[in-house]
Parts: structure tokens; sequence; C-alpha cells
């Protein structure tokens, strides 16, 4: 990820190998501290909001969860987006 890139929204999960999604979502926010952050993780039940706090994430979305969850998400993520810069509403697709 560099400063040239441009992301509507960035999902990550918490627990990846060589860097959990806390370390990623902090070096997002160094670069960007605007985009929306959602963290996924099957230990959402211990996520506690300090540790969301510190991460700077705007979501924790826990396993398992549904693809309405998802689409909620990427509603959020357009209407932040749309009240920010008036920019159209994201492309969303299911698979």
């Amino acid at each position: 990820m560099s400063k040239d890139n441009e992301f509507d929204a960035v999902f990550t999960d918490i627990g990846m190998p060589g860097m959990s999604g806390w370390e990623l979502s902090r070096a997002i926010r160094e670069i960007d501290s605007q985009s929306p952050l959602a963290v996924i993780t099957g230990w959402g039940e211990i996520v506690s909001r300090e540790e969301k706090a510190a991460g700077e994430v705007d979501w924790v979305l826990t396993k398992p969860f549904s693809m309405a969850d998802i689409l909620q998400l990427a509603e959020e993520v357009t209407s932040r987006k749309k009240a920010r810069c008036g920019s159209p509403p994201l492309a969303t697709v299911a698979a």
C-alpha cells in the first residue's frame, strides 16, 4: 500500500501471518485517516473498545457473518463517501 492508492474502504482480518489486522489498520491510518476501515475476526466477542479505538477502525465484523452484514457495511461506506465528497455510490458485487 502506498500513499498513491485510493480505496473506498478496507476490510481486513485481524489474524494474518506476518502482520496483524491491528498493525495494518494503524499503518493505513498513518497514510489515510478518513477511509472506512473494518476488521474481521473470529474473536469478536473479546475485542474491546480500547482495541478498536487503538486500531482506529470503524467496524469490527465477527465471524461467521452473512452477505447481509457485508451489504450493510457497504451501504454505510457508501453513505459516508457520499456525505464526505458527494461521490456516486460504490458498486456492490455479491458472489
